[in-house]
Formats: structure tokens, sequence, C-alpha cells
């Protein structure tokens, strides 16, 4: 064999390697962010099970995904929540994408028997009243990019409430609601928007002060400072809390 033979047969040897290496490497990524869906959608589902008429779980997502060779390889993404029906069903799909750009690596779909609300997490940096985020519980698709948690946005979402609520009519409402874990405030950012979220909704009915929000989001008991709390949580409350009025 002649060494002309010798390189490009070691060039065609090198050239196979990498194409496996790259097709294992999408495998496992493609693996990775799966598990993240598997374990954001088992929360979803597990509140639905709940036999009460509320419940919530959160949850942190990882900043970033690793993968490959002792997770050399990383990924920058940005994790989707999208709404739709089918006839009469709705249903919840949960995607992971390349942050800023639409190549779907991994998506599930969950089918509830519940209303879905996401509320956009804009809300969480301008720490501002829901109005423009909440958009009537009509949001189709909201956006969670947990890397910006740690490039100079504090405030940025790495993290998820599922919250369940039926309604004195047996109407279930399923809210996804964005936080942040770097976020440094008491409550925790994900307690305080649950409350946040629930004091927006009681503002929507022009309460009186002693008028309490609805049940499934008054969870002051999981507040450190106020877990001796034995009232519930009032208009009055939220207006001291969150400066609405």
């Amino acid at each position: 064999m002649s060494k002309m033979q010798m390189l490009l047969f070691a060039t065609g040897i090198l050239i196979v390697a990498l194409m496996m290496y790259g097709f294992v490497s999408d495998i496992e990524l493609k693996n990775v962010s799966a598990g993240v869906l598997e374990t954001s959608a088992t929360i979803i589902e597990a509140q639905m099970t709940i036999d009460s008429s509320s419940s919530y779980k959160k949850t942190a997502i990882p900043e970033i995904l690793r993968y490959g060779l002792n997770g050399s390889s990383r990924l920058f993404y940005d994790l989707h929540f999208s709404t739709g029906k089918e006839g009469s069903a709705s249903f919840l799909i949960l995607s992971i994408a390349e942050h800023k750009r639409e190549n779907i690596i991994d998506s599930k779909k969950l089918f509830l028997d519940a209303k879905i609300v996401l509320v956009d997490p804009g809300f969480i940096a301008e720490n501002e009243p829901l109005n423009s985020y909440y958009r009537d519980g009509e949001n189709e698709r909201i956006v969670l990019y947990p890397r910006s948690s740690s490039s100079g946005l504090l405030a940025a979402p790495n993290a998820f409430v599922a919250l369940k609520e039926v309604d004195s009519l047996g109407e279930t409402t399923m809210y996804i609601i964005p936080c942040s874990s770097r976020k440094n405030e008491i409550p925790n950012n994900c307690i305080a928007n649950v409350l946040r979220t629930g004091c927006y909704l009681l503002g929507q009915t022009s309460p009186a002060d002693n008028v309490h929000i609805r049940k499934a989001f008054d969870i002051t008991r999981d507040v450190l400072d106020i877990s001796e709390r034995k009232d519930p949580l009032t208009w009055r409350n939220c207006k001291d809390l969150y400066g609405l009025s």
C-alpha cells in the first residue's frame, strides 16, 4: 500500500469516526433533552392526579444541557410551553430548542383535562403587576431561557410552578407560572409569583380590602416570615406585599 493510499485510508477512518461521534452525540443530546421534558411533564401530570381542589409543585430546569464525552459538549437552550386543542381536548406541548432557534431537539405532548394558562415570564424581571403578561389567560406560547440567569439578568426564568385549581363548578385550570431561583427575595420567587398571580386575579374583581385570594394561590404557610398566619391572604395583604392598588 502506497503512502497516498495509506493517507486516504486513514482519512476515511477519521471521517467515519467523526460521523459516528456526531451521530452518537445527537442521540445523547436527544436523550438528555428527553430527560428534562420527562421530569417537567411528570410534575405537571402529578398535580392533575392529586385528589384535591388545588395543588402545586415547583421545579428548576438545568441552566445548560451537557452531553458528549464526559459532558464536554453543551447546549444553550430554550424550554417552550405551547397550548392547543384537538376537538374538545386541551393539550400542552413542552419542547426544547437551541436558544433563539426554532430547531426542536425533542418535545412532549400532554393531554390535560383542564384549561391551560401560561403566564409570560417577562413579569419576573419587570417586577410589576401581571396585566400585560397574563393576557387574560390566553397566552398560547411562552419561552423560558434558563441560561440568562447567570449572564447578567438575575431574574431570568430557570424554574416554574405547575399549579392546579378546581373551581366551585368543578372546572380545572392548570397554571404554568415561571420563576427564578436567582432572584433574592423572601418569599422565594417561585412562591412569590404564585401569590402575585393570585393577587392579580383577585384585583380584577375590584375587591374590598378584606376579600380573600383564591385558595389555590394562598400558599402562605410555605413562606417563612408569615408561616404562622392563620387567616387567608386578603386584598389588603396583596397591596402591602406588591404595591397594588
